[in-house]
């Protein structure tokens, strides 16, 4: 069990069910607690954030991992389902660097 980024949209949905996260994560980053960090940082500074800190991100954005592969020196990632967001009905993924 390592780290995870919060992204900003999720940051009231993790904070509601942050005892299911920490069943997976025993470390939860929220954008708010890094300087480095600002509530619209791209997905490419979230991306940069996970690989330096070896953590997994926990987003909503379907194209969140595109940053990963082009930007960085990534050359594979993984992404799986967390599970929904019944209050904004969107699908939560988990993408970490392979």
């Amino acid at each position: 069990m390592g780290g995870i980024l919060i992204d900003q949209p999720l940051n009231g949905w993790a904070k509601e069910n942050e005892q299911r996260i920490r069943k997976c994560y025993s470390k939860i980053h929220y954008i708010d607690d890094h300087v480095d960090l600002k509530e619209n940082s791209l997905d490419s500074e979230l991306a940069s954030f996970c690989i330096a800190n070896d953590c997994d991100l926990l987003t909503s954005d379907k194209k969140a991992y595109v940053h990963w592969l082009e930007k960085l020196d990534v050359k594979a990632v993984y992404i799986s389902a967390f599970g929904m967001n019944e209050q904004s009905e969107q699908s939560l993924y988990i993408v970490r660097k392979a």
